[in-house]
Formats: C-alpha cells, structure tokens, sequence
C-alpha cells in the first residue's frame, strides 16, 4: 500500500494600498505534509477533542493530519506579511492520505478572510494528490 500526501496549491492576495504595490497575487503557497516533520494526527473536522487513546481507534486512512507550508513565493513582500492563518484556510479539513487505488480527483475552493483590522485574505486552493 502507498499513501498519497495532499499537497494544496494556493494563490492569496490582499488589497494593495498603492498603484506601486499592484499585483495580481501576492504569494503562491505550497502547503502539504513536511517530511522531515513528525505526523501529528488532528480529529477529523480540525478539532482536538479527542485524547490520543481515541486517535488510535480511527484508522490511519480516516484519519486527518497537521499540514504544513512547504514553500512560498516570494519569500518576502514588503507590503504584506505572510498570512499565518494560511494553512487552515487551505485545508480546513486537515491533511489526507490515500492508496494509489483511491485517489481522489484534483479539487479547487475559494477563500476569504476578513481580520479583525479589515484587512482581506483571499485566496483560490488547487488540491491534488501525488
């Protein structure tokens, strides 16, 4: 059996302040499983109300997983910060595996994201399995 890692592919932009700061995106982000990281198993919905006792009576498949940002482009943008909250935004659901026999077909959604000083996070989520 192989696992598959659901990597997420996302393009967030914010509202530039100023004609010199207009782009159309301001980071591509690449968000997936880190292989150098431990797998940290999450409850299914992104919660952590279950002790690890009950983690280990949901199959590996079922369950869902930490992810992580693997990259992002570019590093640095002197206007905008990189989002902190980007990940939950891309996979709200958490990370997943899959056989090569089930892998899903490549999913696209859309987020916004109003903070509490107004600033705006939109962003469009490619979701494909490798």
């Amino acid at each position: 059996m192989t696992s598959n890692v659901s990597p997420e592919t996302t393009i967030s932009t914010i509202q530039p302040s100023s004609a010199n700061d207009l782009t159309l995106v301001d980071y591509f982000v690449l968000v997936g499983h880190d292989n150098n990281a431990l797998l940290q198993a999450i409850e299914p919905g992104g919660t952590n109300n279950l002790d690890a006792a009950e983690l280990l009576y949901i199959p590996p498949l079922e369950r869902s997983y930490v992810a992580s940002v693997l990259y992002h482009f570019p590093e640095r943008r002197s206007a905008y910060s990189f989002p902190s909250e980007i990940v939950s935004l891309c996979m709200p659901k958490g990370l997943k595996f899959y056989t090569q026999n089930d892998v899903p077909p490549p999913a696209m959604h859309t987020f916004a994201n109003i903070r509490e000083d107004g600033s705006r996070i939109n962003g469009c989520a490619l979701i494909y399995y490798e």
